[in-house]
């Protein structure tokens, strides 16, 4: 990857996307002078595990970034409706963050670049074992958080991941820990 200005490192990314998640800020790519999404080889990608509110929250906000792919999408359900009756509001969960995901890929690649197909899954370990993704969001319960993100960053990926990260203080120092020895970025 070239040290030129106008090119961001993934570390860089994973800092500015993380940012760029809490604000609802989208600013079109003719702005950033980029009309064309980058190739394949300049793109980020990202597996999601926890599509619930937050997580999709932040996939709407990494899906509007050309320099990310999201390539993976883990939640336990196929379809749920947070802590609502069945059927009432907003459905979360695989299968809407797939219908999601694809279409906003479809919006991409009228330009005719393509894109990865997407993994759909319930087991989280199947996207930490991906050689191929760059970095990974966990938006899990966070009971959930920790467990997570130490098979993630094991994994030889970086990690976004929601607060809070651990319940527990030997949670996060073990984080910390496997953080440094793999030399991963973590927000």
């Amino acid at each position: 990857m070239s040290n030129s200005p106008s090119r961001l490192t993934r570390r860089q990314f994973v800092a500015r996307a993380a940012a760029l998640s809490a604000a609802p800020l989208f600013v079109p790519a003719s702005v950033l002078g980029r009309e064309n999404r980058p190739s394949a080889s300049e793109r980020i990608r990202i597996g999601v595990i926890g599509l619930g509110s937050r997580g999709f929250n932040l996939l709407d906000s990494f899906l509007a970034q050309p320099d990310a792919e999201i390539v993976a999408l883990c939640d336990v359900h196929d379809r749920h409706h947070r802590d609502l009756a069945w059927g009432k509001g907003k459905a979360y969960g695989r299968e809407p963050a797939r219908q999601l995901v694809e279409q906003k890929t479809a919006e991409h690649t009228k330009s005719g670049r393509g894109l990865s197909e997407l993994q759909v899954t319930a087991d989280f370990r199947e996207i930490c074992g991906r050689d191929d993704i760059d970095a990974v969001i966990v938006a899990t319960p966070d009971h959930w958080h920790a467990f997570c993100t130490l098979e993630a960053v094991r994994s030889g990926k970086d990690v976004y991941c929601e607060k809070p990260v651990t319940h527990f203080f030997h949670e996060g120092q073990a984080v910390y820990r496997e953080v440094a020895k793999r030399n991963a970025v973590f927000q």
